[in-house]
């Protein structure tokens, strides 16, 4: 099984299938309109590093997430309510969702499309420090 992977933004033409893939991991939980926009409107959003896997073509999982640079992130926004808050993340990568088709489990699909989108934001990080 070869499994290809390619970047995963507003001009993808993988959004239909992602948004298929994505209708069929939550079985029923939301309607295919409201994965659609949601994933469209995350695509657009600043900062947005993805990655889509690709098997004979097809769409088998995808990971996105935002580089956030220039958004004040606060911690309280990322931690569980009642721990230490403390004011003004800049910089940091807000991981937003990850997903692989339950045919492909155990392929190391999850962890090479972690890794493609981690480096990615640690190559921005080294580009913007020279």
């Amino acid at each position: 099984m070869l499994i290809s992977y390619v970047p995963f933004d507003e001009t993808s033409g993988y959004i239909e299938d992602v948004v298929s893939l994505s209708l069929e991991m939550c079985e029923g939980e939301k309607t295919s309109e409201s994965i659609r926009s949601q994933i469209i409107k995350d695509a657009y959003e600043e900062g947005h590093k993805g990655w889509i896997a690709l098997c004979k073509g097809k769409v088998v999982g995808y990971a996105y997430g935002y580089h956030c640079v220039k958004k004040d992130v606060k911690r309280s926004d990322l931690e569980p309510a009642g721990e230490h808050r403390a004011e003004g993340i800049y910089d940091c990568f807000e991981y937003v969702e990850l997903t692989v088709s339950p045919k492909y489990k155990h392929a190391g699909i999850e962890s090479t499309l972690e890794k493609r989108l981690l480096d990615e934001t640690l190559a921005h990080k080294k580009e913007e420090s020279v």
